[in-house]
C-alpha cells in the first residue's frame, strides 16, 4: 500500500496501535493527534441546511462540523456505552475523599471517553486500512517481542517480569494473544496477497507461541490453550465430515482426564514422597562434620526433602570463598541468600556442605546472587519446575503465613483483603478514589505479612468494581459488558469475539483495566472493532444527520 493512498486517520489510528505494546507516551500522543484531526476535519453534511457552505463564515463551519460530530457520538448506541464505564468512575469519585487518586484514575480511564467520541466522529475505514492497522499492530507486537528476548539472550533473568521492559509481562502477553488472533484472521478468513506472505504469517504465529513459554505468563499460555482448543472445536463441528466432528468431542471430553493424569503424577513424584527414617541417613560429611537432617521446615522440592544433608558450617565457609555476598546477607530477590542455596542445591541434587558447593559453577553462584533458588525455573519451557516451586512456597505460606515474593500466593492476601473491604462497604463500595487507602487499611487489619511493596489490589477486575463501587458496581459491569458482547449480534464477528475472551479471561485474574496498559488494549480494540471496523458499517445511517 502506498503511503499517498493512506488516510490521515489510517496513519494516526496505526501509530496508536503500534504504540500498544510499545509505548503510553505514543499511545497518548496518537490521541492528541487523532483529537485534532477530529477537531478540524470536515466530513460532516447536513441534509437540512439551507444555508450554501460559500455563504457561511469558516467559524461558522467549524462550529457546525463539531456540533455535527457530537450529534452523531450521541446517536451512537455503542460509543456511548463504552463510554459508560467512564462515567461510572466519575460518578464513583463524589463519595471519595483521595482527591489525587481519582485525579489519577480519572486520567488512566480517559481512553474509553476519548477514543468512542473521535472514532464516532470519522469515516470508518475502508477493508485495506482495516487490514493495515491490523499488520501495524502485529508488527509493533513482534518489536516488543524481540527486545524481551534480547533482554533474555544478554541479562541473567530472576523473575519473567524483568523480560517486559514496556509494560507488565501479563498485558505483554495480552497483546501477544490478539496478535496470534490477527494472524489467524489474515491467514484463514481473509485472502492473502502471496504464498510468501502467507509463510511469513505463519513464521510470525509461530514465534509468538514460543515468545509466550519464554515470557512464562500463566495468564497468556492458559489463554492460547483455550484459544487453540476453542479453534479446534470451531472447526470441526463446521466440517462435513461426521467423524471429525466426534473426534473433536472425544479430545475435549478428554483434557479433564488428562489435567487429572497430570496431577496425580505431579503429587505421587512431587509431593507425596515416602517418609524418611532420620536415623539411617549418614551423619557426618566427608570432612567429618556433622549433618543436619529436617523435613519440616524446608518442605519438598524435586521430589525431595530440601532440609536433608544440611551442613551449614561448610556452607558458609565454602559459599564465602565464592561469592562476595555474606553466606546471613540477602539475594537480589529479597530473600534470605541461605534458603536460596539450600534450595538450588536440592534442585541440582546435591548435598548441602562444602562437597555439594564445589559442584556448583560460577553461572550457578550468580543464579543463587540473583534469587533463583529452582534452576528449572530459570528454562523457558519448564513449567514442572513453576509448579513445584509453586507447592514449595505453598507449604512455607501454610507454616509461616509468609506470601512474600510469590505472585499466586499472595493473591490469596489479596483475595482476604479484598473481602474485608466488601464486607463493609458491600452496597456503594469505597468509591473510585480511596481504593489504594482502603487496601491499606485492610491489610493492616489482617496483620497480612505481605511487605508493602507486595500489597497489591484486587487482582481481578470483577472484585475490583465491588471494591470500588460495591455490589451494584460488579452487576454494572457485567451489564456493560455483555451489551458490547451482544450489541447487533457482535459475538458473530471473529475478531471480536476473540477479543472479548481474551479480556474476560484475564479480567478473572487481573485488575485489568486498572493501568494504563489495560485501559488502552480494551478501549483502543473496542473502537476499532465495533465503532470504526468497515463492515459491517452498522453505524454507517448516522453519518448523516
Amino acid at each position: 500500500m502506498r503511503l499517498k493512498q493512506v488516510s490521515a486517520t489510517t496513519i494516526i489510528v496505526g501509530l496508536m496501535a503500534a504504540s500498544l505494546p510499545l509505548s503510553y507516551f505514543l499511545f497518548s500522543t496518537s490521541i492528541f493527534l487523532l483529537f485534532l484531526y477530529w477537531l478540524f476535519e470536515n466530513n460532516v453534511q447536513s441534509k437540512n441546511s439551507l444555508s450554501s457552505p460559500i455563504n457561511i463564515s469558516h467559524s461558522l463551519k467549524f462550529i457546525h462540523n463539531l456540533q455535527g460530530k457530537l450529534i452523531l457520538f450521541i446517536h451512537n448506541r455503542i460509543a456511548i456505552t463504552i463510554t459508560s464505564i467512564y462515567f461510572l468512575y466519575l460518578v464513583g469519585s463524589f463519595w471519595s475523599t483521595n482527591i489525587h487518586y481519582i485525579a489519577q484514575e480519572l486520567r488512566i480511564k480517559l481512553p474509553f471517553l476519548l477514543l468512542p467520541l473521535l472514532l464516532s466522529g470519522l469515516k470508518p475505514f475502508n477493508r485495506k486500512d482495516f487490514h493495515y492497522i491490523l499488520l501495524i499492530y502485529c508488527m509493533a507486537v513482534l518489536a516488543s517481542s524481540l527486545v524481551s528476548f534480547f533482554i533474555f539472550l544478554t541479562h541473567p533473568i530472576n523473575d519473567s517480569r524483568e523480560l517486559s521492559p514496556f509494560m507488565s509481562h501479563i498485558r505483554l502477553s495480552l497483546n501477544v494473544c490478539m496478535a496470534l488472533v490477527i494472524l489467524y484472521f489474515f491467514l484463514s478468513k481473509e485472502k492473502t496477497p502471496s504464498v510468501t506472505t502467507r509463510i511469513f504469517l505463519f513464521i510470525l504465529a509461530f514465534w509468538f507461541i514460543i515468545f509466550l513459554f519464554i515470557l512464562k505468563s500463566i495468564t497468556g499460555i492458559v489463554l492460547l490453550i483455550l484459544l487453540f482448543f476453542a479453534l479446534i472445536d470451531n472447526l470441526a463441528w463446521h466440517s462435513r465430515y461426521r467423524e471429525i466432528k466426534i473426534a473433536s468431542r472425544l479430545f475435549m471430553f478428554s483434557l479433564p482426564l488428562l489435567l487429572v493424569y497430570y496431577a496425580l503424577w505431579f503429587n505421587k513424584n512431587y509431593l507425596n514422597i515416602a517418609p524418611v527414617k532420620i536415623h539411617t541417613l549418614e551423619q557426618l560429611t566427608a570432612n567429618g562434620n556433622p549433618y543436619w537432617h529436617d523435613t519440616t521446615q524446608f518442605g519438598i522440592e524435586c521430589g525431595r526433602y530440601v532440609g536433608l544433608y544440611i551442613c551449614e558450617e561448610e556452607l558458609k565457609a565454602a559459599w564465602e570463598k565464592r561469592s562476595k555476598r555474606r553466606y546471613t546477607s540477602i539475594d537480589k530477590n529479597g530473600n534470605e541468600l541461605r534458603a536460596t542455596l539450600i534450595r538450588y542445591l536440592n534442585t541440582k541434587n546435591f548435598r548441602k556442605d562444602a562437597v555439594g558447593l564445589a559442584q556448583l559453577s560460577q553461572e550457578d553462584i550468580r543464579n543463587i546472587e540473583n534469587g533463583v533458588a529452582n534452576e528449572g525455573l530459570i528454562k523457558p519451557f519448564n513449567l514442572t519446575s513453576r509448579f513445584d516451586n509453586f507447592f514449595m512456597r505453598l507449604h512455607e505460606y501454610q507454616r509461616t503465613g509468609n506470601a512474600n515474593g510469590m505472585s499466586e500466593l499472595q493473591r490469596i492476601e489479596y483475595y482476604r483483603a479484598t473481602y474485608y473491604i466488601i464486607k463493609h462497604h458491600w452496597i456503594m463500595g469505597v468509591g473510585t478514589g480511596d481504593v489504594e487507602d482502603a487496601f491499606s487499611d485492610a491489610y493492616q487489619h489482617l496483620n497480612s505479612k505481605l511487605s508493602n511493596k507486595y500489597r497489591g489490589s484486587s487482582h481481578n477486575q470483577f472484585l475490583y468494581m465491588g471494591v470500588a463501587f460495591g455490589i451494584s458496581g460488579i452487576l454494572l459491569f457485567i451489564v456493560w459488558l455483555l451489551s458490547l458482547l451482544f450489541y447487533k449480534h457482535a459475538y458473530h464477528d471473529f475478531l471480536f469475539a476473540s477479543f472479548f475472551f481474551i479480556m474476560t479471561v484475564s479480567m478473572l485474574t487481573e485488575d485489568t483495566i486498572r493501568n494504563q496498559a489495560g485501559v488502552n488494549f480494551c478501549a483502543f480494540f473496542m473502537g476499532l472493532l465495533l465503532i470504526a471496523q468497515p463492515i459491517k458499517t452498522k453505524l454507517q445511517k448516522y453519518r448523516e444527520y
